[in-house]
């Protein structure tokens, strides 16, 4: 886990966007897997947009409002996974569910159904349904009441040590980041300010 953390505006969500493909770096490359990823995510190969996902800080408004949850995660199933039986897709469905705590009665719900953090439980079964290897984090709790942030981070904690995922998590709070993170990198106006460790850089700050 690479936790990014700074200040509003220092480029925390650009960098995460960037690496997303949903904006194009004006120059530089950008290596996943010793491929050059520095463009959209319209011109990326299938392998690159089903290994990298993204969470995004407003549940509500990264869900569409007319899909059902089921067909929420299953089109990123079917799409980027090739899952295209109906009964598997199903099943793999609700076992993501129960993982993120939230059972099968969930899958004929809408997003308006649901309450912020199962929004955001939802947004992260999507996102892990189809076994990616980078999941960037764009401040996922942010949107959330306290009671509720703590259980998110919980259980994105839980997955990530269960699934081996890398998580490139994205926060303005310390705390978040130094609970979260293996890595840290503290980026102020546009630049990496420092990077190490999480004792390193949480024991001996330099900016």
């Amino acid at each position: 886990v690479l936790g990014i953390v700074g200040e509003s505006g220092c480029g925390k969500s650009t960098t995460g966007h960037m690496i997303s493909g949903l904006y194009k770096p004006t120059k530089g490359d950008i290596l996943f897997r010793e491929t050059n990823i520095a463009l959209s995510w319209k011109k990326r190969d299938k392998e690159t947009l089903k290994n990298i996902q993204l969470i995004f800080q407003n549940p509500g408004r990264s869900l569409n409002p007319s899909h059902t949850v089921e067909r929420i995660i299953g089109r990123a199933m079917q799409k980027l996974a090739n899952i295209t039986d109906e009964k598997e897709r199903r099943a793999r469905i609700i076992d993501i569910l129960r993982k993120v705590d939230l059972g099968k009665e969930y899958l004929e719900k809408k997003p308006r159904q649901l309450s912020g953090g199962e929004q955001q439980r939802v947004a992260i079964a999507r996102a892990l349904s189809i076994s990616p290897s980078l999941i960037v984090c764009d401040e996922p709790t942010s949107a959330l009441d306290v009671s509720v942030q703590a259980s998110v981070l919980n259980l994105l904690n839980e997955l990530q040590v269960d699934t081996h995922v890398a998580y490139l998590f994205i926060s303005h709070d310390l705390n978040v980041i130094n609970y979260l993170s293996d890595y840290i990198m503290v980026m102020y106006a546009g630049r990496i300010a420092e990077y190490g460790k999480r004792d390193e850089v949480m024991e001996n700050l330099h900016h």
